[in-house]
């Protein structure tokens, strides 16, 4: 295995950063530094990031976790806005498996299976999304034909599955699309102020009773529905993770 791809599968840096420390002399490898990201290691190796040894767990992990408003859909800060490492203080090799807008709250699944993170993010797969929207103005009834017809909107067609008017100022929206901040481009396309943008459910994954903040680890059984839609497509991983809501 590649020492980039090592480091990237088995701790929270991504491949880039990972690229990153290997070039600075920032990796170790069996005591050694090593600067070639492309340099074979194995699963018995001992690689040293920055001082912090990485562990191999094999063991899969998966959390369903509440994304708060005002917090980006990363483990790092950027700038003035908040990652979520301070909810996941012990996170090792776990990753967020798609993303929401830093304005947006819900749903989001950290897991360290890197197989369920490409099914989640490449849009081939077509997962099924829901959304709670809240308007400071009624939903018009032109948004909702638009949107579940299809509308274009600066050279990006956008389409809903389904919209279902829960009252004049809510609605249920239904992606599989993913495509970058989707509902509230649409919605700013018609002039419907969004006041609150929550995502509920992902594929057959709930938010449930869980607050905002809240975590939940959950058993493998009720991802395999997702892993099992491996077997029916083999897809290269997609890198491009865009921010969803």
């Amino acid at each position: 295995m590649r020492l980039q791809k090592f480091i990237s599968n088995y701790s929270s840096i991504s491949r880039r950063k990972s690229e990153t420390f290997i070039k600075e002399g920032k990796v170790r490898v069996n005591g050694s530094i090593v600067t070639i990201p492309y340099f074979d290691v194995s699963e018995n190796d001992t690689v040293i990031v920055n001082g912090k040894r990485i562990f191999v767990d094999k063991t899969n992990k998966y959390y369903v976790f509440y994304k708060p408003v005002n917090y980006l859909s990363s483990f790092y800060d950027q700038g003035d806005q908040k990652g979520l490492k301070e909810f996941f203080k012990e996170r090792q090799n776990l990753k967020i498996a798609g993303r929401l807008d830093y304005y947006s709250e819900g749903l989001l699944l950290i897991t360290n299976n890197t197989r369920l993170i490409n099914i989640l993010t490449h849009p081939s797969y077509q997962i099924e999304k829901e959304y709670l929207v809240f308007s400071y103005k009624p939903i018009s009834q032109q948004l909702i034909k638009a949107f579940k017809k299809g509308v274009m909107i600066d050279s990006v067609f956008y389409k809903a599955n389904d919209i279902i008017l829960v009252k004049d100022t809510m609605a249920r929206i239904f992606l599989t699309e993913g495509k970058n901040r989707e509902i509230r481009n649409v919605f700013a396309a018609f002039k419907q102020p969004i006041s609150r943008l929550i995502r509920v459910r992902v594929g057959p994954l709930r938010i449930g009773n869980l607050k905002p903040a809240e975590k939940k680890e959950i058993p493998e059984y009720l991802i395999e529905p997702l892993l099992k839609l491996e077997k029916q497509k083999k897809i290269e991983p997609e890198n491009n993770y865009k921010e969803e809501g």
